[in-house]
């Protein structure tokens, strides 16, 4: 699976922080529930993605403040192949 593109469903949201654009010390909090992205790592713990895309729970697209993001498979509700 190692440098497969997919598209991860969280069945935990995740919140991260991301500023506001225009703006380098505005800071807003969102809430992240879904990630495109290639696998980097895959192991026993989890999976490690580099981020292409995140999603809020609008469905709107938030530019990613992390290249990675290291996921533990029980934040993972499904993960889908995006090839």
């Amino acid at each position: 699976m190692k440098g497969k593109k997919v598209r991860v469903q969280l069945n935990t949201p995740i919140d991260i922080e991301v500023s506001e654009e225009g703006a380098k010390e505005k800071i807003r909090l969102e809430t992240i529930f879904k990630i495109y992205g290639t696998i980097t790592e895959f192991g026993n713990a989890g999976v490690e993605i580099e981020i292409s895309d995140l999603f809020n729970e609008k469905n709107l697209k938030i530019l990613p403040p992390y290249r990675s993001l290291f996921l533990p498979y029980h934040k993972i509700d499904y993960l889908f192949s995006a090839t």
